[in-house]
């Protein structure tokens, strides 16, 4: 009989992983970015001892939760698996200066010894087969075990045309590629996609971001979304979303709450951080992935965003933040809506031709090559008030990667809310104001 191969002691890194631990009692806080980039990436596997998966056990149910987990916290817990805290970590004194490096290297580790395991069962059952055959399949087999561990979601990623044509023809759990939503002539929104709005300051942005996403988390029940605010008052948008929804009322307060059903059935978590980094979005909304699918993520806007990695121009950074707002999109499965803001070049334009195209989004230039759809929008009344453009809002879509190409849709836009367009009557001899009258 063939003697087996004894598995190897598994490397280990005790001091770093006192050093995570120790950053992240150090932090404490379950929203701290260093913190959430961290948790995403560790589990209790990267802990080789016992005692520090269990410590990490109950910073990761904390995290959940969204409790702090610093030092006084864990001590004054009666938790057994804390004990670890003041025997490895009060007197020591911790920073998060290397949690980003560590936490990398604890998962190298991690790896590792997953795939040391299965390189010595590889072994084993190799010299325990006979037929040379059959040892080749094990072989391949356990190669592509340790292909999977390298990157556990690669196995997801890379699909053969056999399985594609398989799953297309069988019609089973087959991905959505495109959503279908209750807005009158808009074609099927595609999914994993970027979508960009752009207008000119003032003239619906907001609201049409709104709708958009509204009709979006109706046609994909049990999904929540994200709505990143960078600019207004939380109350102002809860507000506009009230109105969208037919909300009644002459205050705020009693508009909100005569749809706060529907509201709170959308699922929908505002995030109001002025000037936030693409790195927070990113984290942000990864965090949220982890505890329920997203439908979509609206970021309003993209000049109001920036990068801790500093560029030296405003264009180059905006285009980066728009590539990575795209391949959000792709990593979490959802909708990623942006908002852009156009200069006003636009104006040299007719009245009822002013829909952004893309070369007035100027320093948003990047938005266009990353979007699936880049989409102008206006309202020609805030120019001219003609009867002709009385409660027009005009969509025009200016980029579309899918098969439905360029559209143009009007709707009506009314009190703050959208519907079907029905031109007006209009007298040929009607008198046209000059220049422009701006309504709120």
């Amino acid at each position: 009989m063939t003697n087996r191969i004894q598995h190897i002691r598994p490397p280990t890194a005790l001091e770093i992983e006192y050093r995570v631990l120790g950053a992240l009692i150090y932090l404490g806080k379950p929203n701290h970015t260093a913190v959430q980039q961290a948790m995403i990436q560790l589990d209790g596997e990267a802990f080789a001892f016992r005692p520090n998966q269990l410590l990490f056990e109950v910073i990761s149910e904390q995290f959940r939760v969204e409790g702090d987990f610093d030092l006084v916290t864990l001590s004054t817990m009666t938790d057994p698996r804390c004990d670890p805290v003041t025997s490895m970590l009060k007197d020591a004194y911790y920073t998060p200066n290397m949690l980003t490096s560590d936490t990398v290297t604890l998962c190298n580790y991690r790896t590792l010894r997953r795939q040391l395991v299965l390189l010595v069962n590889m072994l084993n059952d190799v010299v325990a087969e006979l037929n040379a055959s059959d040892a080749l399949g094990i072989i391949h087999e356990h190669l592509e075990q340790l292909h999977q561990c390298v990157n556990p979601e690669m196995d997801n990623r890379v699909i053969s045309y056999e399985q594609h044509i398989e799953a297309e023809l069988q019609g089973n759990n087959a991905p959505l590629s495109e959503i279908s939503v209750d807005i009158p002539q808009l074609p099927p929104v595609p999914l994993r996609a970027l979508i960009t709005i752009a207008g000119r300051s003032g003239h619906g942005k907001t609201f049409s971001a709104m709708y958009l996403m509204d009709k979006l988390i109706d046609a994909l029940p049990g999904r929540q979304s994200l709505y990143f605010n960078l600019e207004m008052h939380p109350r102002a948008m809860l507000d506009r979303h009230a109105i969208l929804l037919g909300a009644k009322g002459e205050s705020i307060r009693e508009r909100i709450s005569s749809v706060a059903p529907q509201l709170l059935d959308k699922q929908v978590s505002l995030i109001s951080v002025p000037m936030i980094v693409i790195e927070e979005i990113e984290s942000i909304s990864r965090i949220a992935a982890l505890k329920q699918p997203i439908a979509v993520i609206v970021v309003d806007y993209l000049g109001l965003i920036t990068s801790k990695a500093k560029s030296e121009r405003k264009d180059i950074e905006q285009n980066t933040i728009a590539k990575r707002l795209a391949a959000l999109s792709i990593e979490l499965d959802c909708v990623v809506i942006l908002l852009v803001q156009v200069n006003r070049e636009s104006k040299n334009r007719p009245v009822g031709e002013r829909c952004p195209v893309p070369s007035d989004a100027a320093e948003g230039m990047g938005s266009v090559h990353s979007s699936s759809w880049w989409i102008g929008i206006d309202q020609p009344y805030l120019d001219n008030q003609d009867p002709e453009f009385q409660h027009m809002f005009q969509f025009q879509c200016r980029k579309n990667r899918g098969e439905s190409g360029l559209f143009k849709i009007n709707f009506e836009f009314r009190n703050g809310r959208f519907g079907e367009y029905r031109k007006p009557f209009t007298s040929k001899y009607s008198p046209k104001s000059q220049d422009s009258c701006l309504i709120d």
